[in-house]
């Protein structure tokens, strides 16, 4: 099992894209975690331990794809530099949501050409997705 995880790593380097490598990994690691729970004799050999062990580096790599994903387009939602003698500066609010939609936009053609294999995957994802923009938007 190791030398699989081992072999999963270093095909996840070959994605140029961070996040995509983080999605391969999830899909993959997710995929083998359900095989190893839905058989007893395998989960018995490997032990909870293991699978222990599994789930947190999966949570490792949704933590990871979230990062690099999101964390230059929520970085345009930040008030750091706006304030100018008590008082918006508007052009450089406006530049801010042009970024903001641009990067939102690129991030949508990018990534819905993306698989994520197991549904309840997708619905964690698109579930921690919503909660970090939108804690960033309020």
């Amino acid at each position: 099992m190791n030398l699989l995880f081992s072999n999963l790593d270093t095909t996840s380097k070959l994605y140029k894209d961070p996040a995509l490598s983080n999605i391969f990994l999830m899909n993959n690691g997710r995929y083998i975690a359900k095989k190893v729970k839905g058989s007893p004799e395998i989960h018995q050999l490997l032990g909870e331990t293991w699978y222990r062990r599994r789930s947190t580096e999966l949570w490792k790599y949704h933590k990871n794809y979230q990062r690099e994903t999101w964390s230059r387009v929520l970085a345009c939602l930040r008030d750091d530099g706006l304030q100018h003698k008590g008082g918006v500066q508007k052009p450089v609010l406006k530049e801010r949501f042009k970024s903001f939609n641009a990067m939102i936009e690129e991030t949508h053609k990018t990534q819905s050409m993306w698989v994520v294999s197991d549904e309840q995957l997708q619905s964690e994802l698109r579930v921690s997705v919503s909660a970090v923009v939108l804690h960033e938007v309020n």
